[in-house]
C-alpha cells in the first residue's frame, strides 16, 4: 500500500520526462505498492528483526531508479527518492 508518493511528482517536475518514461516509472511505483518485495527490487538494508527495510528498483525501460521504504507489518510503502 502506497502512503508517500511525493518523490514521484518531484522527479516529474525536475526531469520533465516523456510520456513513455512517465508511464514506465508510474507503473513501477504502483507495482511496488502492491508487491514491494518483488524482483527486480533489491534491499539496500538488511533489517533482521527491524520493522522496515529500504529497497530500490529500476523502472523498466528507463534509467530511473526508485528508492523506497517498506514497513513489514503494515505493508506500507513510502517513496524516498526517484532519480534518473
Amino acid at each position: 500500500m502506497l502512503r508517500r508518493t511525493g518523490p514521484l511528482d518531484e522527479w516529474a517536475e525536475r526531469e520533465s520526462p516523456s510520456d513513455t518514461a512517465w508511464r514506465y516509472v508510474a507503473e513501477t511505483v504502483f507495482r511496488i505498492g502492491r508487491e514491494p518485495w518483488a524482483w527486480p527490487s533489491v534491499p539496500l538494508t538488511f533489517p533482521t528483526g527491524q520493522p522496515a527495510e529500504v529497497r530500490e528498483i529500476p523502472a523498466h525501460g528507463t534509467t530511473v531508479i526508485v528508492t523506497y521504504q517498506h514497513e513489514h507489518a503494515s505493508g506500507i510503502v513510502d517513496l524516498l527518492h526517484v532519480d534518473g
